[in-house]
């Protein structure tokens, strides 16, 4: 089961996604991404963040981290 839970998980996240989960705003995001701190790819009209990207992302905060990521 474990293999296939793996096989299965999402590769990237939408937008809303990735800012609910890591307690940013949209506008952080997009700035961030302008900024090349975060990368994104865009399919069609939506904006995608490769879940690699996102954990890159929160690595490279340390210990800056946003407070509801804490634990």
């Amino acid at each position: 089961m474990k293999n296939y839970l793996e096989a299965h998980r999402k590769r990237a996240l939408s937008m809303r996604e990735f800012c609910s989960a890591y307690g940013i705003s949209r506008s952080t995001a997009y700035k961030l991404m302008a900024e090349g701190r975060l990368k994104g790819v865009t399919v069609g009209a939506k904006r995608l963040i490769p879940t690699d990207a996102a954990e890159a992302w929160l690595a490279s905060l340390g210990n800056n981290a946003p407070q509801n990521l804490a634990a």
